[in-house]
């Protein structure tokens, strides 16, 4: 093309906040004539800047896919007033001027070249819907807003003026659907002619080439075995639903503060002796939890620990939003990252690059897009399946001026599972099959069945979301009778009944709607208006039936853990050679769940789950010990002044810890197997001690109440 443009502009996207100011920085430092790079920042109005940044015809933009859908709602809002209006507007306004609203026109009619990091999230869902309305070449007309807002999309399909380069180290199937090239593009995708990437450097050539480390070397399992009694009022009565109450147990185990305290132990002193002393010094670990409150639980336990020991170590935790209430539904906090991290202004990335932070304790956030080449450990204690297993452990890959190795312990996953995660990926990911269109039209027939709408109100909400100026408020009083049909049904059924399991696989049904519908009208075009409104409504209507709303809370407060073990498990010295992984397969079912509850009570669940480790467990592992020693420590007089006297931290640097060793020792001929363990291995000897420490903290509170 001689020195003709190809793209009038290169904009950079990724879904991630912290990824988008590291391709901010990395993409600057490219710069070398002033203007030609646009960062679109925090500091002034975003939409302000995107629209000035593509009317003036900026070479780079750089910025996050979620800037889009604010962008495209105010020139939406912009386009619907008159002339004198938008004056006004704009003098009120005082910071978008006239001329980028002028040259609309010209935005829409450019050549962009869209460069998605992370193909797989940064192009799917509505920002990336209103991407290619926002820069498409040509103007909806009122029946494709009526239609709703996502029919609109429909139009981009194959749009001549956006021309896409993806780049992801982790496709999904969808992704491949979306960004690859068929073998013949002249006949229809298929099982005979399936999508394929453009190109490929695998994982296996860069760990070769050491551009990245092979994470799975080092990499360590850990089996949790326990034992539960179960003394709740009328154990074998009530019923509840076997599904929900054992996600419950699962929880109240793995938040449980021995279970913690053990895992604690290990992390800190694995840490301290194979980790701490590489990278001179400044080796970090990331610990990822499954839950913002045993993120909050993690932060204080691991502190408690270390300040205990005189470790110069420091932990970071991150997390969004507030932690309100705890495991058993208790009052506590509130905590955020800002007062559990006292970080100055400083962000969570630069704190931890420093060196007065070493492990770093996440709950989602930072659990994959976070570049940190000094990340040498990771301990997962959450479940993690598929390609997540992959982004998560591959925090640790980046290579670094003397790091040879990573180290994974995993309290939760199965090594070969992980290793099965891993293989699709180590070579050439590739497709089994494509996606059945047909899978939205029988969902919806499904959901349409459940008889919580109508078509007219479909038709309502839908034209009304697509009208300019539309108040929050008057959308949900148009949901408002949808919201109330579905929870007079939820209210009215019995707690574990067919028909709440129903209405539960209608929100899930609900949610698959939505994202295949956002998936699906990407690749195929549909031109079904019932589709696209569906799409509008669902997408308003799902957090208006939130689970935490509906769901009958399960009375844990009789269950009690009597013995609890950690062991070293199965472990992974890198994927082996030879190794092949199976393809990718796309969805070929859409809301294919059941309705059919199970019902149990409490008592007959633990016995049942109970039986999992039968034959795993003794003595040494009966944790009601630290009550036999608790008792022996209240009757402790000078314990109780000092409890008295001192928060529990100061209580700890009393007289607690010599008391508690000259009891265990006493304890010996009574308790032989479980007083050896405790004097025998550090660890168990932590763990016990922290547990310890809030028995006999708690219970001389609870002497000083009833006394008074």
């Amino acid at each position: 093309m001689g020195d003709k443009k190809v793209f009038d502009s290169v904009i950079v996207l990724t879904d991630r906040t912290v990824l988008d100011d590291q391709l901010q920085e990395t993409v600057a430092q490219f710069e070398q004539q002033s203007g030609l790079v646009v960062r679109i920042t925090d500091k002034d109005v975003k939409t302000d800047q995107l629209a000035k940044a593509l009317s003036s015809g900026a070479a780079i933009i750089i910025l996050t896919i979620q800037t889009f859908p604010a962008f495209m709602a105010y020139l939406t809002r912009l386009r619907g007033m008159t002339g004198e209006q938008l004056q006004s507007h704009l003098a009120e306004k005082g910071k978008l001027d006239v001329d980028a609203v002028a040259k609309l026109e010209k935005i829409r009619a450019g050549r962009y070249a869209i460069v998605a990091d992370e193909a797989h999230s940064s192009q799917t869902g509505q920002s990336a819907v209103r991407l290619r309305e926002a820069l498409g070449g040509e103007d909806e007309d009122a029946e494709d807003v009526l239609a709703g807002e996502a029919s609109a999309f429909e139009k981009q399909v194959g749009r001549a003026n956006l021309s896409y380069f993806a780049f992801t180290a982790t496709p999904k199937a969808k992704t491949l659907q979306r960004f690859g090239r068929l073998p013949d593009p002249s006949i229809p995708p298929g099982k005979d002619n399936l999508p394929g990437p453009v190109h490929v450097y695998t994982m296996q050539q860069a760990i070769e080439e050491e551009f990245i480390l092979d994470v799975l070397r080092n990499y360590t399992g850990y089996k949790t075995a326990w034992k539960l009694a179960y003394g709740g009022q009328d154990p074998n009565g009530a019923e509840v639903d076997q599904r929900r109450a054992h996600a419950s147990v699962i929880r109240w185990v793995k938040l449980h503060d021995h279970n913690i305290a053990q895992r604690v132990a290990i992390i800190v002193e694995h840490f301290r002796e194979n980790v701490a002393p590489l990278l001179g010094g400044e080796a970090k670990a990331m610990i990822v939890t499954e839950s913002r409150l045993a993120a909050v639980k993690y932060k204080q336990k691991i502190d408690a620990y270390i300040k205990e020991h005189g470790y110069p170590l420091g932990t970071l935790v991150a997390f969004s939003g507030e932690v309100n209430r705890d495991e058993q539904d208790q009052a506590i906090g509130p905590h955020t990252e800002t007062n559990m991290n006292h970080l100055s202004g400083l962000s969570i990335p630069e704190a931890l690059d420093a060196s007065a932070h070493q492990v770093l304790i996440v709950a989602n956030k930072f659990q994959t897009g976070f570049d940190q080449p000094k990340l040498v450990a990771m301990y997962v204690d959450k479940r993690l399946d598929g390609v997540q297993a992959v982004q998560t452990l591959s925090r640790l890959n980046r290579v670094y001026p003397g790091k040879t190795q990573t180290f994974v312990l995993d309290f939760v996953n199965d090594p070969k599972a992980v290793l099965e995660a891993f293989l699709p990926y180590y070579r050439t990911a590739t497709l089994t099959d494509v996606t059945d269109p047909n899978l939205l039209h029988a969902l919806q027939a499904k959901v349409d069945g459940v008889g919580i709408y109508t078509d007219a109100e479909v038709v309502a909400v839908s034209d009304a979301y697509a009208t300019a100026g539309i108040t929050q408020a008057k959308l949900q009083g148009l949901l408002a009778p949808l919201v109330d049909r579905f929870r007079e049904r939820w209210i009215a059924a019995a707690p574990g009944s067919e028909t709440r399991a129903e209405l539960e696989v209608f929100r899930h049904d609900l949610g698959t709607f939505v994202r295949q519908y956002e998936f699906l009208s990407q690749i195929i075009s549909y031109d079904d208006p019932d589709l696209a409104r569906r799409a509008t409504v669902f997408r308003l209507l799902l957090p208006l039936l939130a689970p935490e709303r509906l769901h009958d809370v399960v009375d844990l407060s009789g269950l009690v853990m009597t013995h609890h073990r950690i062991r070293r498990g199965e472990g992974m010295d890198g994927v082996p050679g030879g190794s092949e992984g199976g393809g990718l397969s796309p969805t070929q079912e859409a809301g294919s769940g059941s309705a059919a509850p199970v019902k149990t009570t409490l008592q007959q669940l633990v016995e049942q789950m109970n039986g999992l480790f039968e034959g795993e467990l003794t003595d040494a592992d009966f944790i009601g010990y630290a009550q036999t020693i608790s008792g022996k420590l209240l009757e402790n007089p000078v314990l109780a002044q000092q409890a008295s006297a001192n928060t529990k931290e100061h209580f700890l640097h009393g007289d607690f810890r010599p008391e508690m060793m000259r009891t265990v020792i006493e304890s010996l001929q009574n308790h032989t197997a479980m007083a050896e363990q405790v004097l025998g291995r550090k660890d168990v000897q932590e763990g016990f001690a922290t547990i310890l420490l809030d028995l006999v903290y708690e219970g001389f509170r609870k002497q000083r109440e009833g006394g008074a």
